[in-house]
């Protein structure tokens, strides 16, 4: 009786103050959601988690409840929380910490789902998530990064943070580094161009796994990828040359490229040329050359 007493004056204070009917009752039933999320039952808190996050930014009154429900044992528990600040947004930015924490876990869904939870809350987030790429665990690393490729709108705090991390020391992380460049688009390319004169190979290879990823939107970057393809290291070599197979129509110099890079040393460089001519609809170009490959002895 007292709960019911209590979300009733919740109610009436909010349509006093000239809360519309509708915001006035979800606003009751989160007060609601929150005060059983807090309780002892233990079913009812896991429905109270997921039930909050279905009210979106709405239910932003729970963050403090909700990062204590972080640190509950439960999983199921867990998830409606990490879920429900996720779609809060940036108003759940006192969450970071705990998050940030969560990172190192053993469970790569939770890694996974934190970062994601990270990722949407956004700016707020961004200083933590730079702190957090300077761990000595490579999995709070590469979880950083892919938190940073969600915040799309945030790109120009985080495009630099990224293009540092294509020079991490842990291959997983470069790899997640360059698709989170990928997922952020267009204004990530100035940048990725620049990437691909790098002084690392490390760092012109991850520019050039973004702009793949980034699909037809790298067109802008033809030029500098063709060029990249003469790259004295092999890894970027192939790199640049898979990315111009999927960025869509290309140029005639760059098919002839594409052509000549069949006749590469290195097996990776051949491959991806040939898996290029053929993501362009250019193969048929190539036929000529891969019958005098196939002609020559060794080849």
């Amino acid at each position: 009786m007292k709960t019911k007493a209590c979300l009733t004056l919740v109610a009436l204070i909010l349509v006093n103050v000239g809360c519309p009917p509708v915001y006035c009752q979800e606003q009751a039933e989160i007060a609601r959601l929150i005060e059983q999320l807090n309780g002892s039952q233990l079913q009812a808190r896991r429905d109270a988690a997921y039930a909050l996050a279905e009210f979106g930014p709405l239910a932003a009154p729970a963050v403090s409840s909700l990062i204590d429900a972080l640190k509950d044992d439960d999983e199921q528990i867990w998830a409606g929380a990490v879920t429900a600040i996720a779609r809060i947004g940036p108003s759940a930015a006192a969450a970071a910490p705990v998050l940030i924490r969560s990172l190192s876990d053993r469970s790569e869904q939770v890694q996974y789902r934190s970062a994601y939870a990270l990722g949407k809350i956004g700016e707020p987030a961004i200083p933590a998530l730079s702190e957090a790429l300077g761990s000595s665990n490579e999995e709070v690393r590469a979880s950083a990064v892919r938190a940073l490729g969600w915040m799309p709108e945030e790109s120009s705090q985080t495009i630099p943070l990224l293009i540092a991390s294509l020079r991490d020391d842990d291959e997983h992380v470069r790899q997640v580094a360059a698709q989170s460049l990928g997922k952020i688009g267009k204004p990530a390319i100035p940048a990725l161009v620049e990437g691909l004169r790098a002084e690392q190979p490390v760092v012109r290879a991850g520019a050039a796994l973004a702009l793949h990823d980034l699909g037809p939107e790298a067109q802008l970057a033809e030029n500098e990828l063709r060029r990249a393809t003469s790259d004295d290291d092999a890894k970027v070599r192939a790199a640049t040359i898979a990315a111009l197979g999927n960025i869509g129509a290309v140029s005639e110099t760059t098919v002839d490229v594409l052509i000549n890079a069949i006749r590469d040393q290195e097996a990776p460089v051949r491959n991806s040329a040939v898996s290029a001519l053929l993501t362009t609809g250019a193969g048929s170009n190539a036929v000529p050359e891969l019958i005098k490959m196939l002609s020559e002895d060794g080849v």
